[in-house]
């Protein structure tokens, strides 16, 4: 999928530079002869310096994903997983709420170099929108926005959906998927990747805290129940 947008970029800005550079030297009066030899020209070198900027990209994309545990087989920018926790769909609903609203105000996730100390110096951070939230249906799905300069973005760099689906009482599944917005994050070096990842153990280790605390409460209630009967077991022995 890359690659082929990859080739109508391509196509679309080559034909583009070849057309405006042929209109601007026609319009010159220069001869349409040698009108069309300069914007071939300009054409080729266009479309060699792009495809270079291209095969570039893609192998800092390869390298973004060495030592990663995926959750797709491929390295693109769409990436999703799904996990189950052991929690109503409510309960469960609340705890991914929590962990998607965890990323606003975060760092934006960048391999170590350059990427990383550009975004320290200009103070860059990831700004959450949600844009839907909806308990019953079991869906949220939210953007990430550039958040520089105390301004925002207009457009958002990825999108995060998340579908809850109750498995049953007690256990619910949730599918997360995240995925670029535009041209440019067909590149993400591993961003949307990281959203998956981090949201699936954000998830996970709420849940487990929760179910935790439901089953230490469980046993309070069991002890102070045994408690009690044994002290009427010895008042009734006591009696006798």
């Amino acid at each position: 999928m890359a690659y082929r947008k990859q080739s109508y970029v391509l196509v679309f800005f080559s034909m583009l530079i070849f057309v405006m550079s042929f209109l601007s030297l026609a319009a010159m009066q220069v001869p349409l002869t040698i009108s069309g030899g300069i914007a071939l020209f300009w054409t080729v070198l266009s479309a060699a310096i792009m495809a270079g900027g291209f095969a570039f990209r893609g192998w800092q994309q390869r390298r973004a994903f060495v030592g990663k545990k995926q959750a797709r087989a491929n390295q693109t920018s769409h990436q999703q997983t799904r996990i189950e926790v052991d929690l109503p769909l409510l309960d469960a609903f609340s705890v991914v709420l929590s962990a998607l609203n965890d990323l606003d105000g975060q760092p934006i996730p960048q391999p170590e170099g350059l990427n990383q100390k550009v975004d320290r110096l200009v103070g860059r951070k990831q700004k959450l929108r949600i844009q839907t939230a909806d308990a019953a249906s079991g869906r949220l799905i939210a953007d990430l926005r550039v958040h520089s300069f105390g301004l925002v973005d207009v457009l958002p760099f990825s999108r995060i959906t998340i579908q809850l689906q109750e498995i049953d009482a007690a256990t619910t599944a949730i599918e997360i998927q995240s995925d670029g917005r535009w041209m440019a994050e067909v590149y993400d070096l591993g961003r949307n990747l990281h959203y998956v990842n981090q949201l699936a153990r954000a998830i996970r280790q709420q849940s487990q805290t929760m179910t935790a605390v439901d089953h230490l409460a469980d046993d309070d209630t069991l002890t102070d129940e045994d408690d009690h009967n044994h002290t009427q077991q010895q008042m009734g022995g006591k009696r006798a």
